[in-house]
């Protein structure tokens, strides 16, 4: 849940900004409050649940409820985030939005317990405007992973990864120099102590 505390505080401390690029990011760190949620709601269920920052103990939240807040809070932000591929190095747009409405709603069924199939449709409609929306496979499998896989922004003339990665995570020698992600994704491969 730190994270989502995070995510509350900078939304508090940001609240009465409203130039262009404060609403860009209140987007997108709503944007990762809400897949945090949705990882809780896909993992555990019924959760603590807080928007704001408080001192007590947040209140659980069902997990119907939590699928409806979801649904509106990614519709809500949608408009305010970058169109797709014009974000800045390393943040995110519409499309990583879309990934994640089309995820909510292909698994509606657990989230509201219901033999509704309602919301495939939507997930359909969602997974076709990331498919149409300019990303694409990179043309090697090795370039997601290599030290120039942000491409031509890390001056790389032959890496096209940032045409696959719609939800980049900066690990990169030039702008992070740190261990934490490379050797999280090398050891959770890892079954030792």
């Amino acid at each position: 849940l730190i994270n989502i505390t995070t995510a509350n505080l900078f939304l508090k401390e940001t609240e009465s900004k409203a130039d262009d690029v404060t609403l860009k990011q209140r987007a997108e760190v709503r944007f990762l409050r809400a897949m945090d949620y949705y990882y809780l709601l896909d993992f555990y269920g019924n959760v603590p649940f807080v928007t704001s920052i408080i001192t007590d103990a947040p209140k659980q939240i069902k997990r119907a409820n939590l699928f409806w807040w979801l649904k509106a809070e990614l519709k809500s932000i949608e408009s305010q985030m970058y169109d797709v591929k014009q974000a800045p190095y390393y943040r995110l747009d519409k499309a990583a939005n879309w990934l994640l409405q089309a995820r909510l709603y292909l698994n509606h069924k657990v989230y509201l317990g219901s033999d509704s199939t309602q919301y495939y449709s939507d997930a359909a409609t969602y997974a076709k405007k990331v498919i149409d929306s300019g990303y694409g496979l990179a043309t090697k499998y090795t370039y997601l992973f290599s030290g120039d896989n942000a491409g031509a922004l890390d001056g790389s003339t032959v890496n096209n990864a940032p045409s696959e990665i719609i939800f980049p995570i900066a690990v990169d020698s030039a702008k992070t120099q740190n261990w934490g992600t490379s050797t999280f994704l090398i050891l959770s491969s890892n079954n030792s102590d």
